[in-house]
């Protein structure tokens, strides 16, 4: 599904579902909170203490050694960037140069790490970061790419960068988007790398759709990450109000992705 209409269709539910919602305290993570300017010569300060929250994590910078796990893990490649003219982390205070969307990508994949379920994921018995790093070898952000896809010769995912909400914003629910945000790239990168695994979409009446849940297809495992944030995050990583938008969309995915009678949803 291409990222452009992937992110109006997110709009649609989130934008509907958007009220005003107080940040819940949550438990204590050490992030890098980046200055307006850097000078290389000055000393690394020490990371601040803010609460364990998905905005917290995203208005942060990762940490070099973040980075560098990250990078061991699984390769990222950007070929193009729109937003490489503006600096938003910095080497200097104890991350590396980054833009916008190099940040968010980052964060992203901390997300993966960070997010803690009470029960397994449907389709793997692994954390949703050692799933995805093992279901493919990378992603590629290349703005020349036709559409995002999975994957080329090499099984990484590639994605492409003109419209993506990760190069425009740094929320993750944005109300000037609609209330998408960077989220809308987490779910496409767990919907492509389902693909990787050999599940390719086989409805036959309406194209890139899936036939049922059962299927356990690149649109189920949507399906599931949203309940799954919905319903069994252990922490107070996700506010009550981000769940509830997670909910809504794990029912629009159930009511408009798939070929055959809508199960029941829980």
């Amino acid at each position: 599904m291409h990222i452009q209409q992937r992110d109006i269709f997110l709009a649609l539910v989130l934008g509907f579902f958007l009220q005003s919602c107080a940040q819940a305290p949550g438990q204590q993570l050490d992030l890098l909170i980046p200055s307006a300017t850097s000078d290389a010569g000055s000393e690394t300060p020490s990371p601040t203490s803010v609460p364990l929250t998905i905005d917290a994590l995203m208005k942060s910078c990762p940490t070099r050694q973040q980075i560098d796990f990250i990078d061991s893990q699984t390769e990222i490649i950007f070929l193009g960037d729109p937003t490489e003219r503006v600096l938003t982390c910095f080497s200097a205070d104890g991350s590396k140069d980054l833009t916008l969307l190099e940040k968010n990508v980052y964060n992203t994949f901390l997300v993966m790490q960070e997010i803690s379920f009470d029960l397994p994921l449907p389709w793997t018995e692994l954390d949703l970061f050692d799933w995805f790093s093992q279901a493919v070898n990378g992603v590629v952000f290349d703005p020349d790419a036709q559409f995002s896809r999975c994957c080329d010769e090499s099984r990484r995912i590639l994605v492409q960068t003109q419209f993506l909400l990760a190069a425009q914003t740094e929320l993750w629910l944005d109300s000037y988007h609609g209330g998408a945000g960077v989220n809308s790239l987490l779910g496409m990168l767990i919907h492509e790398a389902r693909h990787a695994e050999g599940y390719p979409h086989l409805c036959t009446t309406v194209a890139g759709n899936d036939i049922d849940l059962e299927e356990m297809g690149a649109w189920a495992v949507e399906y599931y990450l949203d309940l799954w944030i919905s319903d069994h995050v252990h922490s107070d990583f996700f506010t009550e109000y981000y769940r509830e938008l997670a909910h809504a969309n794990a029912h629009l995915i159930l009511d408009r992705r798939f070929c055959e009678g809508e199960p029941p949803f829980p």
